[in-house]
């Protein structure tokens, strides 16, 4: 009887030392068979585009984007490189091929082309909320 006292106290201590909530899109990004059909939702942002995480030079009137460093790390370069996403705002939308890890980025967002972010807005607004689909 001790013995059941005593495992139940150290399972009971696991739960409470060990349990946290996972959002959905974290969960997303935690689940490599998730990640290939997740819907994220976060932050849509753009950058001067460049030399990428991905070995080539794109430029600014392509319509390419950063993943979240979390994220992309998590893929794994040779899945995340080349994969396509389809960005969402108010019923706009921009399909845009992965090129680029953002370091800056949280979880959810996403950091497009000037390009791909006029498609969805106007580049005076900066910063704005998306949905996005990524296709591994």
């Amino acid at each position: 009887m001790r013995s059941i006292i005593k495992h139940l106290y150290l399972h009971l201590l696991l739960l409470t030392t060990f349990s946290f909530s996972i959002s959905e899109s974290d969960s997303n990004l935690i689940n490599p068979f998730i990640v290939k059909r997740g819907t994220y939702s976060g932050d849509g942002t753009f950058y001067a585009v460049g030399l990428g995480a991905c070995g080539h030079v794109n430029n600014n009137e392509q319509m390419v984007a950063a993943l979240p460093a979390q994220q992309f790390d998590h893929l794994t370069r040779k899945r995340a490189c080349g994969s396509t996403a389809v960005v969402e705002r108010g019923g706009r939308r921009v399909t845009v091929r992965i090129i680029d890890r953002c370091a800056g980025c949280q979880l959810g967002d996403i950091d497009l082309s000037p390009a791909a972010f006029q498609e969805i807005a106007s580049p005076k607004e900066g910063r704005v909320h998306v949905f996005y689909t990524l296709h591994v």
